[in-house]
C-alpha cells in the first residue's frame, strides 16, 4: 500500500525524533562499559544524562555521568561494576559521576557518587574495600570518604524527609544524615 505524503512526513519526524536517543545510547554503550546495572525497579524511575532521559527498567545500564531519579514510592536496586549494591530510596537523585574498576586488579579503581537529594543504602564492593580516597560520596554540603562500608546516607533539603522507612511518621530537619552497619564513613 502507498502511504500518503502526510503519513510519510509524520513517520519521518517520529524516526528523526528517536534517532538522537538511539544513537547516543549506542555510542555511549560502545564507548565505555556501564557503571551499574538496574537489578530491580519498583515504581517510576528515570535516568538522565548526556544522552537525554529514559525510563529505567530492570537490566538497564547506568553509565558514568548519568543521574538516577526515583519518584514518590519508587525504589531502585543497582549493582555497580565493582560489585557494590546500591539501594536508591524514593524521591532521590543520585549521580554516578565516576566509576572506574579494573576486574583484573591491575589498576586501582575509584568511585565518585553524588547524592543530590533523597537517600540510599550501599554495601560497597571492591573499590570501597581499597585503601585511601578511592570511594567518595558528594552531597550538597560536603564529601564523605567511604571505607569498606555498609552505609546509609540521606540528604534532607526541605525539612520534611523521613530517615527510616519503617517509622515513616518522624520527619527530620534539613541536613545530611549517615549511619553505618559496618566499616567507616569519614566526613
Amino acid at each position: 500500500a502507498c502511504l500518503s505524503r502526510t503519513a510519510t512526513a509524520a513517520a519521518a519526524l517520529f524516526v528523526a525524533a528517536l534517532a538522537p536517543v538511539v544513537t547516543s545510547a549506542a555510542t555511549q554503550s560502545e564507548a565505555a562499559p556501564p557503571a551499574a546495572q538496574a537489578k530491580a525497579v519498583t515504581g517510576q524511575a528515570v535516568v538522565t544524562g548526556p544522552g537525554g532521559q529514559r525510563e529505567l527498567r530492570p537490566g538497564d545500564p547506568v553509565y558514568e555521568g548519568e543521574t538516577v531519579h526515583t519518584a514518590d514510592g519508587a525504589r531502585v536496586q543497582l549493582r555497580l561494576a565493582d560489585e557494590s549494591d546500591m539501594h536508591v530510596r524514593q524521591r532521590t537523585e543520585v549521580k554516578v559521576s565516576t566509576l572506574r574498576h579494573d576486574p583484573q586488579g591491575r589498576q586501582p579503581g575509584n568511585a565518585i557518587v553524588e547524592l543530590l537529594t533523597g537517600g540510599l543504602r550501599v554495601v560497597t564492593g571492591l573499590i570501597g574495600k581499597s585503601e585511601g580516597d578511592s570511594y567518595q560520596v558528594k552531597t550538597p554540603t560536603g564529601t564523605l570518604g567511604i571505607r569498606g562500608t555498609d552505609y546509609v546516607l540521606v540528604v534532607c533539603e526541605t525539612g520534611d524527609c523521613i530517615l527510616n522507612d519503617f517509622a515513616p511518621t518522624t520527619p527530620y530537619t534539613s541536613g545530611v544524615y549517615t549511619g553505618t552497619v559496618f566499616g567507616a564513613v569519614v566526613v
